[in-house]
């Protein structure tokens, strides 16, 4: 039960898990270090230090219970799809080989999934069908109707939404026409972001991908004719009120299939934070399934940053992978992280 009535800082969980496992109380601290994700903060280093350093004096000279141990706080990270800074990286790296005697290279790990050391392919990131529809659900629960519909729209608008997606789903593609307009060019001229929408529309259409989905807002109707009449009679063409959050009901229509894939720059950050419990297969999703525009060629063919099938964050088959970022390092949307450990028994 909490007893306080906002979240406290990361530094406030972290004391608290620390003074836990100092009094070997460590369910205590496994709580706590589940609240602190759950509120959408990181765990820290000195979390996974606090933990390790229990853990080592608790099992000494048990190595296999240590190993679970440790295991256990990667698979914690990894089901949450939390990437470990350098500092949490070299503090498992540590207890690995110095503890468990494990051997460790540092390597890069390409997007064909294949290990230069060890030459095992990363796990493949998936996304079950129970977890699909529970994040569906709590998706409509949560963050489409939520607290208070009329922030994000009108009832009879979702209602209606709600109604088109019935009718039309699945998609192949659901497109964010004003955010994909917009990805390449910094004007407000209609006959370009039209161009621009169009272009990648012909290209998505083109990758045997039948069923898209575009999605807009009203004053797009002002747009060039030949343009908007092209996307009506190859696409589902949908546009909002211009006061709508349009994010909303791209994500929704998304969610249609399990095989349904969106276009978008977004981060979806607010989306993912509405969320109850289910932040981590919301994030998980949205890697496996949100393509980006880099750039239209003269030609106009779309080149579009594509999801990666791997899983992205630490995962073992027999051997570990680890992944993490450089203290100063920010991952870019839809990024594979470029360093990575591979420790081999």
């Amino acid at each position: 039960m909490k007893l306080y009535n906002s979240i406290p800082a990361a530094s406030a969980y972290s004391a608290v898990i620390s003074a836990s496992l100092r009094n070997d109380e460590p369910e205590i601290g496994w709580n706590i270090l589940r609240e602190l994700v759950n509120v959408d903060k990181i765990p820290t280093a000195y979390d996974y230090e606090s933990f390790i350093s229990y853990y080592v004096k608790k099992f000494e000279g048990k190595s296999n219970e240590l190993l679970s141990a440790v295991e256990k706080l990667l698979e914690f990270a990894a089901e949450r799809s939390l990437l470990l800074n350098e500092t949490s990286m070299e503090i498992f790296l540590n207890v690995f080989t110095t503890e468990l005697r494990w051997k460790a290279k540092s390597v890069m790990i390409k997007k064909s999934g294949q290990c230069p050391n060890c030459e095992m392919f990363l796990n493949k990131s998936v996304v079950s069908v129970d977890e699909h529809k529970l994040l569906k659900e709590a998706f409509y629960k949560q963050v489409m109707i939520g607290k208070n519909v009329f922030i994000k729209s009108n009832p009879k608008e979702v209602e209606d939404f709600l109604d088109f997606v019935k009718k039309t789903e699945p998609y192949d593609m659901v497109v964010d026409g004003l955010n994909v307009a917009y990805s390449v060019v910094n004007v407000k001229s209609p006959q370009i972001l039209s161009n621009v929408l169009v272009s990648v529309v012909k290209n998505i259409l083109e990758s045997n991908r039948e069923k898209v989905l575009v999605l807009g807002r009203k004053h797009m109707v002002t747009w060039p004719r030949k343009h908007m009449e092209f996307l009506g009679k190859h696409c589902f063409l949908y546009l909002v009120d211009d006061s709508s959050y349009d994010d909303t009901f791209l994500l929704y229509a998304a969610l249609s299939a399990t095989h349904t894939d969106f276009m978008s720059r977004d981060l979806m950050r607010s989306h993912k934070f509405l969320l109850e419990n289910e932040k981590h297969i919301f994030k998980r999703w949205q890697e496996i399934h949100q393509h980006s525009l880099i750039y239209l060629d003269a030609g106009g063919k779309a080149h579009t940053k594509t999801p990666f099938k791997w899983v992205q964050y630490a995962q073992k088959n027999t051997n570990w992978h680890i992944s993490y970022l450089k203290n100063d390092e920010t991952l870019k949307l839809l990024d594979f992280p470029k360093h990575w450990i591979c420790l081999k028994p």
